[in-house]
């Protein structure tokens, strides 16, 4: 779900990981600093673990409603490879 755009436009899209209503939330944000690489597969790696292997992780899906935000600063971000492609 989109919960809004950046400054340049880019959309921020949060992922929902949940089995039902009336739960408590834990929201994962990352990608917050642009030349925070790493941050964005490993938010997009707990995603897959939840949905993937969900009987392992039945427990933490039922307990609690996901809200994973993979790249909060896509602006910078995209700046931060352009950086890298034309600086370096």
């Amino acid at each position: 779900m989109e919960i809004g755009s950046t400054t340049q436009g880019r959309p921020l899209r949060v992922l929902k990981i949940s089995n039902g209503p009336g739960k408590k939330a834990i929201f994962a944000d990352a990608g917050i600093h642009a030349r925070e690489w790493l941050s964005i597969p490993v938010a997009l790696k707990i995603a897959f673990e939840l949905l993937e292997n969900y009987s392992t992780n039945k427990a933490l899906v039922d307990m609690v409603d996901w809200y994973i935000l993979p790249v909060a600063n896509p602006d910078g971000y995209i700046y931060s490879w352009i950086a890298v492609i034309y600086f370096f």
